[in-house]
């Protein structure tokens, strides 16, 4: 059975991860199944998901960074989201990780035109990355144990 498809009644349920409902996940938009595929590789972590000068937080991750790093939810968001400039990411990242969260950021890795090539050069590979929305990967981690500001004042 696959990992979406585990429910809390199923035996190899994990408490520590989401439950997304095939029902649910089918209506994805691609941008949204690929977040979806790195936040379950990435579940204790918050990620930071760049499009170009702005990281955007999804979920439970933006409802606490809300909290932790005083974003505003905008009020017609269906889904929460929130954003800043990446100006800001030093800053955040040492927020919250400072408070004992561990943080991904995300950077897109290919632009449109090589996603089509993607596409079209995979498009009968078993298996392959189909996902019509350009690839993003996580680049960093950090953790308190990995993340340190130098103060040289």
């Amino acid at each position: 059975m696959d990992e979406k498809e585990r429910s809390p009644d199923h035996e190899d349920y994990d408490p520590t991860t989401l439950h997304i409902p095939s029902a649910e996940w089918n209506k994805f938009t691609p941008g949204m199944t690929r977040y979806w595929n790195i936040k379950h590789k990435n579940y204790d972590k918050i990620v930071l998901y760049r499009f170009g000068q702005w990281f955007i937080v999804y979920y439970q991750d933006a409802a606490l960074c809300n909290t932790m790093i005083d974003l505003c939810i905008p009020p017609r968001q269906v889904h929460l989201i929130v954003g800043f400039h990446s100006s800001h990411l030093e800053d955040n990242i040492e927020i919250l990780v400072n408070a004992g969260h561990k943080v991904a950021v995300c950077e897109q890795t290919e632009n449109g035109a090589q996603m089509e090539i993607r596409l079209k050069k995979e498009k009968n590979v078993e298996g392959a990355d189909q996902i019509k929305a350009v690839k993003r990967e996580v680049s960093q981690i950090f953790t308190k144990g990995t993340h340190f500001k130098l103060d040289f004042d």
